[in-house]
């Protein structure tokens, strides 16, 4: 379910963005990427949820600048707000 949630999420979010619509598979597999590490981070250190968001959007910049040919700033920026829409989310649903 968290994985879904940051895909409905960080697809739209970075669509929008970058205004283009054919970045769907670029997030979804970056997504892929970075989701499990996330995860497996938060259970070695589970009070380190910012760090963690702020790494796993760092990976994800990169992954769209390299990826998807995006430019740095609007890859960072798509990333950014990526995650912290998921972040915020994944606050309201798992509190």
């Amino acid at each position: 379910m968290a994985f879904a949630l940051t895909i409905a999420i960080e697809v739209h979010n970075v669509m929008l963005v970058a205004r283009r619509r054919d970045l769907v598979l670029d997030a979804v597999l970056i997504n892929l990427a970075t989701h499990p590490l996330a995860w497996v981070a938060a259970t070695v250190h589970p009070r380190s949820f910012v760090a963690i968001e702020i790494a796993v959007a760092t990976a994800e910049w990169g992954g769209y600048v390299v990826v998807s040919r995006l430019g740095t700033v609007r890859a960072a920026f798509a990333s950014v707000l990526a995650n912290a829409v998921t972040a915020a989310a994944a606050l309201v649903v798992w509190p």
